[in-house]
């Protein structure tokens, strides 16, 4: 009777310890599955995230593009204002000091070389902004 009824209480003890073993697996399983699903869930998130911040930055590509080429362009009209005010006193130093025979000619020269010069710098200006938008759209 003492055999059997150690035979029993070790069965017993067989079976609750496979049992815990198996609420053990079965926990470790569960969050497991959790955590792998959390992960999931986390890594969505990011990815919408980062597309809505790619959509906000390429629907607000136009308008800074347009922004930096109005600067460039205000800057292209501030810049001929001081070339202009600049051939002013550069006329009315020259005039001043050359004879009424040649006063003609060196007029005519100085504005021939104010409008070579405003072109060029038209030119470099039409060139930035066409630089800056090939730059932003290889982007």
């Amino acid at each position: 009777m003492l055999l059997r009824h150690h035979e029993k209480t070790q069965e017993l003890e067989y079976h609750q310890q496979r049992a815990v073993h198996q609420l053990r697996e079965d926990q470790i399983h569960r969050q497991h599955t959790t955590e792998l699903h959390n992960q999931d869930d986390y890594m969505q998130l990011l990815e919408r995230e980062l597309q809505k911040k790619h959509a906000l930055e390429l629907k607000q590509q136009p308008k800074s593009l347009k922004q930096k080429e109005m600067q460039i362009r205000k800057q292209f009209r501030e810049t001929c204002k001081i070339q202009t005010l600049q051939y002013k006193a550069l006329k009315t130093q020259i005039l001043q000091s050359t004879l009424k025979e040649e006063q003609k000619n060196v007029i005519k020269k100085l504005k021939e070389e104010q409008r070579r010069k405003l072109a060029l710098l038209g030119d470099q200006y039409e060139q930035t902004i066409a630089e800056m938008l090939q730059k932003q759209s290889v982007s």
